[in-house]
């Protein structure tokens, strides 16, 4: 269940982008379409996503770990804290424009891929199991945190689209 939810929160940006490309009544540019995407990613990928995981986090901590085959740490309750404050600011994304976008996206890309190489030190290291024992989970954020990171620091951040 929780896969399908991931799934479909990596989905939704792409998927609402091409929909308000549709949507318009002229052709739009690169930059337009680049920036609504930008939208709906810090939107869906850290707004919501991160809402989500750190709830999760926060009360069922407990049987999250067991699910990932992880014991329980009291670290976990302030990671779920980080989540929430980060999917907060994911939401407040769509309204606040600028370099609030460099912040909040940077900061949780940032995260992500550190989460990401922490998770594969302990599946190929600590515990000796393969690559491909890697969860859905961990290549979405990879691949979320590149895709944001591309969106955030590409050049020239023109103006255009939702980021108008």
């Amino acid at each position: 269940m929780k896969s399908l939810l991931y799934i479909t929160l990596f989905a939704l940006p792409f998927l609402l982008t091409l929909l308000n490309i549709q949507l318009q009544k002229k052709s739009v540019s690169r930059n337009y379409f680049l920036n609504t995407l930008l939208v709906y990613f810090l939107f869906f990928q850290v707004g919501i996503q991160a809402i989500c995981t750190g709830l999760i986090q926060i009360f069922w901590g407990e049987g999250e770990c067991r699910s990932m085959d992880r014991c329980w740490s009291p670290y976990l309750m302030e990671v779920g804290m980080m989540n929430l404050s980060f999917g907060v600011g994911g939401i407040m994304t769509y309204w606040l424009r600028g370099s609030f976008w460099v912040a909040i996206g940077g900061g949780y890309a940032l995260y992500l891929i550190l989460s990401v190489i922490a998770y594969s030190v302990e599946v190929l290291v600590v515990k000796g199991e393969g690559l491909f024992s890697m969860r859905l989970k961990a290549v979405l954020d990879l691949a979320s945190a590149f895709i944001l990171f591309y969106l955030i620091f590409r050049r020239p951040a023109e103006k255009g689209g939702l980021g108008k």
